[in-house]
């Protein structure tokens, strides 16, 4: 792992959004990365009893890093590239204890904003992809447990598209471009059985910093 990063250089593409969707795209391979740690949510932040006592050293949030890259036309749309590891690939949820690999990057202004889902006063809103649907919803919290989810038509447009292949999720979500600065990213391994408050986060905000006159 190569540490925390404590921002993501976002750049100013020359090309339209559709052009950037594919997450294996070589449009891609010049935008500058960003290697954001991951760690487990904490056991006893987890709002389920029943969660805190089964799970308690049980493995998870085995995802110790993701990279992060940013193009965006200010005002208009930010589109996210998602890179992490992840040996098995779950895209179906086949039985009541099969969860599938998930994604979720949430925005705030703040930095005294709790990373962990927000809290009543400072509350975050983000996108969440998941490999069982094919477009991603919108999210808000306002603190642990207390997640709502809005589909594409409320509220504006999402858009994701996602390659598993070698041992790696590829994920570029977009969406319209948020106000907000600060960055933070939640990953949930199906395998592991993560869900919900099980999974890795980045314990604290990066910083979307604009690199000026840098394009894709």
């Amino acid at each position: 792992m190569e540490g925390q990063a404590d921002s993501v250089p976002v750049i100013r593409p020359a090309l339209g959004l559709d052009s950037l969707l594919d997450p294996v795209s070589d449009l891609w391979d010049g935008v500058p990365q960003a290697v954001v740690a991951l760690a487990p949510t904490p056991i006893e932040e987890q709002t389920s009893p029943y969660v805190r006592a089964v799970w308690k050293g049980r493995p998870y949030g085995l995802v110790r890093e993701v990279r992060v890259q940013a193009l965006e036309r200010p005002g208009q749309w930010l589109a996210l590239r998602l890179c992490w590891d992840s040996p098995e690939m779950t895209a179906a949820m086949t039985d009541d204890d099969v969860f599938v690999d998930a994604a979720c990057v949430v925005f705030a202004s703040d930095s005294k904003t709790p990373v962990s889902m927000g809290s009543p006063d400072r509350p975050v809103r983000g996108w969440l992809w998941r490999a069982d649907r094919p477009h991603p919803e919108w999210v808000r919290a306002t603190g642990p447990g207390s997640s709502e989810r809005r589909g594409p038509a409320d509220g504006g447009e999402l858009r994701a598209s996602a390659r598993w292949e070698r041992g790696r999720w590829l994920l570029v979500m977009a969406g319209p471009s948020p106000a907000e600065r600060l960055l933070a990213v939640a990953i949930w391994r199906g395998a592991l059985q993560e869900r919900a408050g099980l999974k890795s986060y980045t314990p604290r905000w990066v910083r979307l910093e604009t690199a000026e006159g840098a394009r894709g």
